[in-house]
């Protein structure tokens, strides 16, 4: 066996590892009748110039599918495009959509206040192919009388995947759809990358994923041992979100995902369909502790929390993130997560904290904040984050 063989054979081991939560389901394509249905709605992704409304009866089957709690045993998935295998996966969420659209898609609350152990850096570029922010999605539900619709595009940069350590950078072409279906409120958002990814570099995640500690080296490779010379991308991403209202009193809604991923190492795929399903489980595990957190401020409270921390000036910017690593070097050394080489590979105080422009930081303050929000890891020292006190408990 030549060495690439081997090497490629080591990647193929190391990407594609399962864990063993998965083990024992059931793989199965959905119907045939829910196929032409996504395809329907993935055409309305990038198409700015859509000649026809949104009809939901034309998704009738998927609605359907999406309302109906999936079977516990069965891992569902939709076939693949341009090579690309997908996943299925769905939860219920306690809050009712216009809760949901207020955290999640508002203009002002950035989206790692919602994902972030899965999104670094989030925001739209273009919204219907202008520059104009994106608007109050829930103001539309009280009044809405058929399907609200608009496009865009939104650049990405991911947090590190939890077995090859590589994050990417990739603009989305985005579609959101709002409307009812049998008197319940539903939100559909499409998304389709546009083109190549920029190149997986190097990331960390420091401790438990669920610390939400990651740090971003700017380094192109992958973090395994003996893989660090990989140039990992992703090629194609598709993703069709259903977040359906089930009961807006409850409140219950159901979050639901079709997603669809390549990506590898010269053009060769390593992605698998338990991949994607156990990113979802990620998403979805940090999604409801964050939503439905009784710790989290209003509305109001927190855009104000948010407009505060984007108003700090790159002097308090560059003292919170010294602070903030300073208390990471302390613990990874203490509790045994990183070894002294390790810690002055990643993290080297000033070094890395140089490496951070003032879009980078402002994302790590607002992380730290959404933290000292829920409580997590009480026993660390929080008084450089100067508006805790302000908009935490």
């Amino acid at each position: 066996m030549s060495t690439r063989i081997q090497i490629i054979g080591a990647i193929l081991m190391a990407v594609l590892y399962i864990p063993a939560h998965t083990h024992g389901m059931v793989t199965e394509r959905v119907p045939d009748t829910m196929i032409g249905e996504l395809n329907y709605l993935l055409s309305l992704v990038g198409n700015t110039k859509i000649q026809q409304p949104f009809r939901p009866e034309h998704i009738k089957h998927v609605l359907d599918f999406v309302a109906s709690p999936a079977k516990a045993d069965i891992r569902y998935h939709a076939g693949k495009i341009k090579g690309a295998p997908s996943a299925y996966y769905e939860f219920d969420v306690r809050r009712n959509l216009t809760q949901v659209l207020k955290l999640a898609y508002h203009p002002e609350i950035p989206s790692v206040i919602t994902s972030p152990a899965t999104i670094r850096l989030g925001r739209w570029k273009k919204i219907n192919g202008s520059n104009a922010p994106l608007p109050n999605l829930w103001e539309l539900l009280p009044n809405l009388k058929s399907p609200f619709l608009l496009t865009g595009v939104e650049y990405l940069v991911n947090s590190p995947d939890t077995y090859s350590g590589a994050y990417y950078d990739y603009d989305l072409d985005r579609t959101l759809i709002l409307f009812k279906h049998k008197g319940r409120n539903v939100f559909i958002s499409l998304s389709k990358q546009r083109g190549l990814s920029g190149v997986g570099k190097k990331g960390l995640i420091i401790g438990p994923d669920e610390n939400w500690d990651y740090i971003y080296s700017g380094r192109p490779g992958v973090t395994m041992a003996g893989l660090g010379w990989v140039r990992s991308y992703m090629y194609d991403s598709y993703s069709i979100a259903f977040y359906y209202e089930l009961d807006a009193a409850n409140p219950l809604m159901r979050f639901a995902v079709f997603k669809w991923v390549r990506a590898g190492y010269k053009k060769v795929n390593f992605v698998r369909t338990a991949d994607i399903y156990n990113g979802a489980i990620r998403f979805s595990n940090v999604f409801k502790e964050v939503l439905e957190s009784p710790d989290l401020p209003d509305t109001a409270e927190l855009v104000q929390a948010c407009t505060d921390i984007q108003n700090l000036s790159n002097e308090q910017y560059r003292e919170i993130v010294a602070a903030y690593l300073k208390s990471v070097e302390e613990r990874s050394l203490t509790q045994g997560l990183l070894s002294k080489n390790q810690v002055d590979e990643w993290i080297n105080g000033q070094q890395y904290l140089n490496s951070l422009n003032r879009e980078e930081m402002q994302a790590l303050v607002m992380l730290e904040y959404l933290k000292q929000l829920l409580g997590k890891n009480r026993q660390r020292n929080l008084t450089y984050l100067p508006i805790s006190s302000q908009y935490t408990k």
